[in-house]
């Protein structure tokens, strides 16, 4: 069977129709639990769910800050509206997962792995992806300011039309990555950090003091 591919030529989600999928409220939702084919709703108090499976299911205006979700994993999902500021998700593992407009503010991923991964509009500041692998992922229009991406792998990341201010990037490894029109103010990192990095001629211009260069 032939894999969806996204606008953006990753791998989309992989979802049933919509008529397909169980109506659910998150309030319903245990640990170390697989769930799949749902339509998952609803707002919950902070709460620990250990391993946690996901998959081709959607999550919708769901209110969860403070979640502690070590372990999670979602594939093939696609989430709108969803806010879950302040949660710790460490060693997250994503796969073909679309969030879109998702209040995402300090939100731990540390030592996370995330596949085909797209969000557009999602508020991810302050959140933290140290030690973390991201293959083939795209953040386009997204708030990152003071992100943390320190010691992560990265493989065909792209970064578009984002406010980057404050995010750092030491130790991390770039593999066909670019950052495309973003705000780059106080960007954390050195220039060995940001070598095979693609960036436009304006982005240059603002990192231009990591290479001791004067523009005059």
């Amino acid at each position: 069977m032939r894999k969806k591919i996204s606008g953006y030529g990753l791998l989309a989600p992989d979802l049933p129709d919509e008529e397909q999928l169980v109506p659910c409220s998150l309030a319903t939702i245990q640990d170390d639990q697989v769930y799949d084919r749902l339509w998952i709703r609803g707002e919950r108090e902070p709460a620990m769910l250990d391993r946690l499976t996901i998959s081709e299911s959607r999550l919708d205006q769901i209110s969860w800050s403070q979640a502690k979700l070590p372990e999670i994993s979602l594939r093939d999902v696609k989430a709108s509206t969803c806010d879950f500021s302040n949660a710790r998700m460490p060693n997250s593992d994503f796969q073909q997962v679309e969030l879109i407009g998702a209040k995402l503010v300090g939100v731990d991923f540390s030592e996370s792995i995330w596949r085909n991964v797209v969000l557009t509009k999602c508020n991810l500041s302050f959140c933290t992806w140290r030690g973390a692998r991201l293959k083939n992922c795209r953040f386009e229009d997204c708030e990152l300011s003071d992100a943390e991406f320190d010691l992560v792998q990265f493989d065909n990341v792209e970064w578009i039309d984002s406010r980057m201010r404050r995010s750092r990037f030491y130790g991390a490894r770039l593999t066909e990555t670019k950052i495309i029109r973003c705000e780059l103010t106080d960007f954390g990192a050195t220039a060995d950090d940001l070598r095979k990095l693609t960036i436009d001629a304006p982005g240059w211009l603002q990192l231009a003091p990591l290479f001791d260069v004067t523009i005059g």
